[in-house]
């Protein structure tokens, strides 16, 4: 079983509310970096098996809460929540998260992004006993609410030792580049 928090970081500001374009000072089109201790991520799937309500994902191109968007076998095999930003103790991740990407934003892209204007976590599970996957695809909607997103995050909450196959791989040009397995 692969847990991820996929915190689709995804924001962006509105245009009215956007400062100056700047340009970045590198770009990348990802960054990997350890955020959580194993302690940590222990806790977080702890509360999570306690908090959340997981159901079938969805999939495609449609607004934020999902409304309106459909399943997709083909594209997807998982059971995901949403994590409440309002939360006691997910507020505290969703607080080390924004640091760090913000941190990692102004050290490389340089968007204009808010902590107001992120979408919230999705905590997602991927079961073998529904060959759990997830297809490729970019986290951008076209002519949706998520047509703005700017940047997502994603944290691997399962050792890597726990499953077979599974790997976050980023599609580059042609290039497929594994990100790391390791949990965190």
């Amino acid at each position: 079983v692969v847990r991820l928090l996929s915190w689709f970081l995804l924001w962006a500001a509105p245009r009215a509310m956007c400062r100056d374009v700047r340009a970045p000072k590198e770009y990348p089109r990802f960054h990997t970096e350890q955020l959580l201790s194993a302690d940590q991520v222990a806790r977080i799937r702890w509360h999570a098996r306690r908090t959340l309500r997981l159901s079938e994902a969805k999939v495609g191109s449609g607004g934020i809460d999902s409304d309106g968007v459909s399943f997709s076998y083909d594209s997807r095999r998982s059971r995901s929540g949403g994590v409440p930003g309002d939360h006691h103790f997910f507020s505290q991740v969703y607080e080390q998260l924004w640091r760090l990407v913000n941190e990692t934003n102004e050290r490389l892209w340089r968007f204009a992004v808010a902590p107001s204007t992120m979408e919230i976590m999705q905590y997602s599970v991927y079961g073998s006993d529904v060959l759990g996957m997830y297809d490729w695809h970019e986290d951008i909607g076209f002519h949706s609410d998520t047509s703005s997103r700017v940047l997502s995050a994603t944290v691997q909450l399962s050792e890597e030792t726990a499953y077979e196959g599974g790997d976050l791989v980023f599609r580059i040009g042609k290039y497929e580049v594994p990100a790391p397995r390791a949990a965190g």
